[in-house]
């Protein structure tokens, strides 16, 4: 193989799977792997002792091959892993599935053992960083680390103004999902992915060069755009440490997994819109414009209860929120019982707060305008 495979996972509870991949890789003169049966055991390992490639079953011990997957692309060691699915499951939705989660690779059994090692290559070629693109960064880095502020802002620039790519990548990936061929499809979405990764930590270093240029205005820009892909990669720690950071100097900035769920929201995406919202939650967790917008993603998604829930939130929070009260009447067909602190005086908005102020109706049989 053109990339170097140090050490490899399986991960599965069936012995016979075992027995034929070992005997597939060592066809393919691979290291014999570390057999593994429980997802949970794997994390613990990460941190210190990762693989290089995993093969995961459909089930474990502790839990699917699909949970598995999607548990790791959350952590930050496992975001680029590369993870092909050894699987007897042919259905298109557990395709679909699988390629949502951020598989790899994705190979049926029983396999022959040309098909298995290129999906062995692909996934390892697609979930590495652009290695030209890694050698910038690096450089600088280094620039950053010396105070050559100019000379860095100059090479983080050059590797952010090849962002498209990531998009272009992304692109062709939908263009074959749409036409089936699920395994150019995960090469292209895993190719965007590390790119994302990649242009994330050069925004974020062209903040640092433009902070130690004295221009404000730019670093809080970069900021911004670097806390936007963390947050579309939905990695909440680098996402919360950036916030943090742009807080200490605009303490009205937006919480960006908020924007991110108003912009799913409208898109559709009921799904995606609550989970970034319940990551929004982590970094504000007390403001009733986001405990709003929760509820009616929830309203969206038909979920009246949990609708009712997070806007019962936002009202015991804020009383006098007009367009709170508004919706909570039309969902609850009741009041709310507390009266606001004016009745006609609107109490100014949090700090950071992004009200999703979109007013098309809820695709629902409610008859709800919020």
């Amino acid at each position: 193989m053109a990339r170097t495979i140090k050490k490899i996972t399986i991960l599965t509870h069936s012995e016979t799977n075992v027995t034929t991949d070992r005997r597939s890789l060592k066809r393919l003169r691979l290291p014999q792997p570390d057999v593994l049966g429980s997802g949970a055991e794997v994390m613990e390992e990460m941190p210190t002792d990762p693989a290089h490639v995993l093969l995961v079953d459909d089930e474990m011990d502790d839990m699917s091959g699909l949970d598995f997957l999607r548990m790791l692309r959350r952590s930050p060691e496992g975001r680029l892993l590369p993870v092909v699915m050894v699987t007897q499951e042919n259905r298109r939705e557990q395709v679909l599935n699988a390629i949502s989660a951020g598989c790899s690779g994705y190979v049926l059994r029983p396999y022959a053992l040309a098909t298995f090692e290129r999906h062995l290559q692909m996934a390892v070629d697609s979930a590495a960083l652009d290695e030209e693109g890694e050698a910038k960064l690096a450089r600088a880095h280094e620039l950053l680390s010396l105070g050559k502020f100019s000379e860095a802002a100059e090479e983080f620039r050059s590797i952010v103004d090849g962002e498209e790519e990531s998009h272009r990548y992304f692109d062709v990936g939908m263009r074959h999902l749409q036409a089936q061929r699920y395994g150019t499809a995960m090469v292209a979405f895993n190719r965007a992915v590390a790119l994302g990764e990649l242009f994330a930590e050069a925004h974020k270093g062209l903040a640092h060069a433009y902070r130690g240029l004295n221009d404000t205005a730019r670093y809080l820009e970069e900021l911004r755009t670097a806390a936007e892909i963390y947050a579309l990669q939905d990695r909440l720690q680098e996402t919360k440490e950036i916030f943090v950071e742009i807080l200490k100097a605009d303490p009205d900035a937006v919480n960006p997994y908020n924007a991110l769920g108003v912009e799913l929201r409208r898109k559709g995406d009921y799904a995606g819109a609550i989970h970034a919202y319940s990551q929004a939650l982590e970094l504000t967790p007390d403001d009733e414009y986001l405990f709003y917008n929760i509820a009616k993603a929830y309203l969206y998604a038909g979920d009246t209860g949990q609708a009712e829930a997070f806007l019962e939130r936002a009202l015991r929070r804020n009383p006098g929120f007009r367009d709170a009260r508004g919706l909570y009447s039309q969902v609850a067909g009741k009041e709310w019982d507390v009266a606001p602190p004016e009745a006609d005086a609107e109490p100014s908005r949090p700090a950071g707060s992004l009200p999703d102020t979109d007013d098309s109706a809820p695709p629902s049989t409610l008859s709800v305008d919020g």
